[in-house]
C-alpha cells in the first residue's frame, strides 16, 4: 500500500491502468495504427474516430482557427477554467470565450472541460455551477468533461482518496 500512496491512490492507479489497457485493446481491434512521436497524433485506419484537440490559455491568444480546421481537426475541447493547486480558488481560463468564438466561427464541434482539484463533493458541485454559468450561452456539440488530476503529495489533491475522486466526479456530472 505504501507504493500506491506514493503515486496517488492504489485504486485510482489500478482503474487508470485498466482503462488504459481497455483503450489500447479497443484501438487495436478498431483500426489503431499508432502514435506519431513528434506530434502526438493518434492514427486510426478504420472506425468512426474524430480528430480533435484541447485548448487552454497555455496555447495563447493567437490560435489560427482556419488553419486548425484546414489541418483536419473536427472538434475542440475548450478548458473553461481550473481550481488553484494551493489556494483552491476557482479561475476562468483567460481565453475560454475567445477560444469558443474562434472554434465556433471555424465550424468546429465544441466541448468544454474543467481542470478540477476538488477535494470534496461540495467543491465539485461548485465547479459544475461555475462551468454552467460560463457556458450558459455556448452551443456545444461535445460533452462537458470533469478533468481531475493528481498534482502531488504537497498539493491540495495529495490527501484525496479514490473514493473522494469518484464522489467528486459523480457530483460534478450530476
Amino acid at each position: 500500500m505504501r507504493m500506491y500512496r506514493k503515486f496517488g491512490q492504489g485504486v485510482a492507479i489500478l482503474c487508470c491502468v485498466a482503462m488504459f489497457i481497455l483503450a489500447i485493446a479497443y484501438c487495436f481491434s478498431h483500426g489503431f495504427s499508432g502514435t506519431d512521436e513528434e506530434t502526438g497524433e493518434i492514427t486510426m485506419t478504420s472506425g468512426n474516430a474524430m480528430k480533435g484537440i484541447d485548448v487552454s490559455e497555455w496555447q495563447g491568444s493567437q490560435i489560427d482557427w482556419a488553419q486548425v480546421k484546414a489541418a483536419g481537426i473536427e472538434f475542440v475541447m475548450i478548458r473553461v477554467g481550473y481550481r488553484g493547486y494551493e489556494s483552491g480558488s476557482l479561475n476562468v481560463d483567460t481565453y475560454a470565450q475567445q477560444n469558443y468564438e474562434g472554434a465556433s466561427s471555424a465550424g468546429l464541434k465544441i466541448g468544454a472541460y474543467f481542470y478540477s482539484q476538488a477535494i470534496n463533493v461540495r467543491e465539485a458541485e461548485d465547479e459544475a455551477a461555475f462551468v454552467l454559468d460560463i457556458i450558459k450561452d455556448w452551443q456545444l456539440d461535445m460533452p462537458v468533461v470533469f478533468d481531475w488530476e493528481y498534482v502531488g503529495a504537497d498539493a491540495r489533491t495529495g490527501s484525496a482518496t479514490a473514493r473522494t475522486v469518484t464522489d467528486c466526479a459523480k457530483a460534478f456530472c450530476n
